[in-house]
C-alpha cells in the first residue's frame, strides 16, 4: 500500500481526499479539487525529497502558495487518509476557492529503493570538453536492485542496459566518455556514454524507473554557488554524498571530495562518507501565510541529523520583546505526526499590524547548531499580522463580462 497526503498551506474551505494514479496512492487536500482537463499549464513539481522512506513533493502555484505531499507505506490512524481506485490525473486545484489555479501531476511511486545518486563530477578540472564527467549510483540497502530500463531523463539522458543489477553496497558509474574515465580511474563498474553534458552552473538530475509511468526514483538539484561546496566546480573535486540514507536533495548532505582536487572516488566509498554534519533544517512552512489578529501562527520545519536532535527552538520578536519557545515533534503542535522529524509550535495571536520576525535553531547530540535561515540572526523570516486579510478572504470575483 502506498499513500500520499497533500496539505494546502493557507486558509481553505474543505478537505477532499482522492487517489492519484497507478499504485494505491492517497491524497487529502485542503481546498477544493476536481478532476478533468481544462485549459492551462501543468505545474512543475519543484522539489522531491526522499528521506528514510518518506517522500515529500512540493510545487509552486500562483501568489507563492505551496502544497506539501507526504508519503506513507501503511495506513495511519488519521482518518483523513482515504483509499480510492481508478482516479486519473491531471487535477484542477483552486486556491482558497478563487480564480488562482494550476494543473499538476503527481507521479506514482513504488516502494522506496535504497538507491542514491551518490557522486557527481560536473566540472572536471582542465577538461574543456568535459570528458571526465560522471554520475555515480550507490545501492546502500540489503537487497539487489534491478536497474534494467531505468533512465536519467533530465540533465543528462541515458537508459541502463537490460540485466543491469546493482548488488548491495555496490557502485555504478555513468560516464560521458567511457574510455577517458578508464584512463583516469581504471576498470570500475561503468556504463555510458550518456547524452548531453552536466551543467557547470548546476541543474536537476532525475532518475526514473522502467515503468510506463516513469516513476521517480531519485532527484538531485546541485548548484555551483554557495551554500553548495564550490570546490567541486572546476577545482578537481567531485560532489560527494555524506550520508546516502538521508535526503540527498539538500546541499547540507554534499561536500567536495577529499583530498581536494583529487578527482573524486568513482566506484569506491565516498571520501566524506559518515562525516559528522550539523542538523539539516528544511521544508519550513508557516500557517497561515496571511495571519490576522485572531489567528495563531504555526511554524513548522523538518530537522534531521546523522546523530540525534537534542533541541529545536523558535526565536521570535514582536517588535517589543524577544521570546524563545521550544518546538516539538509530538504530533500535538502543528508538527504533523509524532516522531516524523517535523517540529512545530504555535505562537500568538498578535495585535493587528504586528510584524513578527523569527528564526529557528536546532542542536544535535554533539553540540552542533544549525539555523533557519542559514544566516540567522542577520537573516530572518517575517510574518505580518493584518486584519485587512479578512476582507481579502471575503471578497471574491463573482461575475465577469469578457
Amino acid at each position: 500500500m502506498y499513500l500520499f497526503r497533500v496539505k494546502n498551506i493557507g486558509k481553505t474551505k474543505s478537505a477532499f481526499p482522492l487517489l492519484v494514479v497507478g499504485l494505491l496512492l492517497v491524497i487529502s487536500f485542503g481546498g477544493w479539487c476536481g478532476g478533468g482537463v481544462l485549459g492551462g499549464d501543468e505545474t512543475e513539481i519543484t522539489s522531491v525529497l526522499m528521506d528514510h522512506g518518506s517522500i515529500v513533493l512540493q510545487w509552486d502555484v500562483r501568489a507563492g502558495r505551496k502544497y506539501s505531499v507526504q508519503f506513507s507505506t501503511s495506513l495511519p490512524s488519521d482518518e483523513s487518509w482515504t483509499q480510492f481506485d481508478d482516479v486519473t490525473p491531471p487535477w484542477e486545484c483552486h486556491v482558497d476557492g478563487g480564480v488562482r489555479c494550476r494543473f499538476f501531476r503527481v507521479l506514482s511511486y513504488p516502494a522506496p529503493l535504497n538507491l542514491a545518486i551518490n557522486e557527481i563530477m560536473y566540472n572536471p578540472i582542465g577538461d574543456p570538453d568535459q570528458k571526465g564527467e560522471y554520475v555515480e549510483l550507490f545501492n546502500y540497502g540489503d537487497l539487489p536492485i534491478d536497474l534494467s530500463g531505468f533512465s536519467f531523463i533530465t540533465g543528462i539522458r541515458y537508459t541502463f542496459r537490460e540485466g543491469t543489477i546493482l548488488s548491495p553496497g555496490q557502485y555504478l558509474v555513468l560516464a560521458r566518455d567511457l574510455k577517458y574515465i578508464v584512463t583516469l580511474y581504471g576498470f570500475i563498474n561503468l556504463q555510458g556514454p550518456y547524452e548531453g553534458k552536466l551543467d557547470n552552473g548546476g541543474e536537476r538530475l532525475e532518475l526514473v524507473d522502467a515503468s510506463p509511468e516513469q516513476n521517480l526514483v531519485d532527484i538531485v538539484k546541485y548548484n555551483d554557488d554557495p551554500p553548495w561546496d564550490t570546490r567541486a566546480d572546476g577545482m578537481g573535486s567531485s560532489l560527494e554524498l555524506i550520508d546516502p540514507t538521508r535526503n540527498n536533495d539538500i546541499h547540507d548532505n554534499w561536500q567536495a571530495s577529499r583530498p581536494f582536487g583529487d578527482g573524486g572516488t568513482p566506484g569506491a566509498p565516498n571520501s566524506v562518507l559518515g562525516l559528522e554534519t550539523p542538523p539539516f533544517l528544511y521544508q519550513h512552512s508557516r500557517e497561515p501565510d496571511e495571519p490576522t489578529s485572531s489567528d495563531e501562527i504555526t511554524v513548522r520545519v523538518k530537522v534531521t541529523d546523522n546523530g540525534s536532535i537534542t533541541s529545536v527552538i523558535l526565536k521570535y520578536s514582536d517588535g517589543v520583546a524577544e521570546q524563545t519557545v521550544p518546538m516539538f515533534d509530538d504530533g500535538q503542535h502543528g508538527d504533523l505526526e509524532a516522531d516524523d522529524s517535523f517540529y512545530g509550535v504555535a505562537i500568538g495571536p498578535f495585535p493587528d499590524k504586528t510584524v513578527i520576525s523569527y528564526t529557528i535553531e536546532a542542536t544535535d547530540d554533539i553540540g552542533q547548531v544549525s539555523t533557519h535561515p542559514e544566516d540567522a540572526p542577520d537573516e530572518f523570516k517575517v510574518a505580518y499580522v493584518n486584519d485587512d486579510y479578512l476582507n481579502d478572504r471575503l471578497v471574491k470575483i463573482n461575475e465577469i463580462m469578457y
